[in-house]
Order: C-alpha cells, then sequence, then structure tokens
C-alpha cells in the first residue's frame, strides 16, 4: 500500500465502520489492561476520531518514545523497553503495516516468549490489504 494521507486513513476507517471493531476489542478486552503500539497517523485518526474509553488503555507505546517523554494523547508514553514491566494483557498495534510491527515486538521487545501478553492488529484488514500489506513490506526490506 502507498503512504495514506490523514483524511484517506479516515475515511478508510469509516468504510470499515471502525467503531464497531473498538467496541468489539472493548468487549474482548474487558477488565483487562491494553497498550496500544503506534503513535503514527493511523493512531493520531483513530485517538481523534473514535471513543476509546472502554478500553483500559494502561498507555501508548512507539519505538520513537524514549524515557523521559511522559504523554501521547493523555495516555502515558511507554518506551518499547518497558513494555514487559507494565504487563498489560493485550497490545493492540494501532499502525497500518503490522508484520513490521509485531516481528518488532516479539524479537526486539521480546514478547515471543511472553505468550501472556495477547497482540492483535487494531484494524481488521481484508484479504487484498493483507496481500497489498505483505508486496509493499517485500518490496521495502529488498
Amino acid at each position: 500500500m502507498q503512504k495514506k494521507s490523514y483524511e484517506e486513513l479516515k475515511e478508510w476507517l469509516k468504510k470499515k465502520k471502525f467503531q464497531k471493531r473498538i467496541d468489539e476489542l472493548a468487549k474482548k478486552y474487558k477488565d483487562k489492561k491494553v497498550l496500544i503500539y503506534g503513535a503514527g497517523l493511523l493512531s493520531s485518526v483513530i485517538f481523534d476520531d473514535y471513543d476509546l474509553s472502554n478500553l483500559d488503555i494502561i498507555g501508548v507505546s512507539d519505538k520513537r518514545f524514549y524515557s523521559g517523554e511522559e504523554t501521547y494523547r493523555n495516555f502515558n508514553a511507554i518506551p518499547p523497553d518497558e513494555i514487559e514491566d507494565l504487563t498489560p494483557d493485550a497490545i493492540i498495534m494501532a499502525t497500518y503495516h503490522t508484520f513490521d510491527v509485531k516481528n518488532f515486538l516479539e524479537n526486539y521487545v521480546g514478547l515471543e516468549s511472553n505468550k501472556n501478553i495477547k497482540l492483535e492488529p487494531m484494524v481488521k484488514k481484508n484479504i487484498k490489504e493483507k496481500i497489498e500489506e505483505f508486496l509493499f513490506d517485500v518490496s521495502v526490506s529488498a
């Protein structure tokens, strides 16, 4: 997928009836500590336009956060190397390219060995979108 603008992402989420997905996540993780991973354009659209109040969000993490940063969008800003210390029940990836993020979290942060932390994308993609993401990731790494 080519880079999308804020407005294009906003329209994409609207077509997906995205609030319904958030409500599903809130039900699935009721009474669970949730960490949002991603502080980019997609997460900006999500934080700006959708109601996340039914999720027990303990913070937002991103690889560009370092110790000392305090908040992002009124949530605690968590550097990736501090994720395991928080012991979230789930990490919800608010990023478009989730393959790279999942690999980063499993390998760099060490979540591969911690099966108690659920890891899933915030946005569900159809098969065409998954193929586009895969092809994008392959072309970027080539």
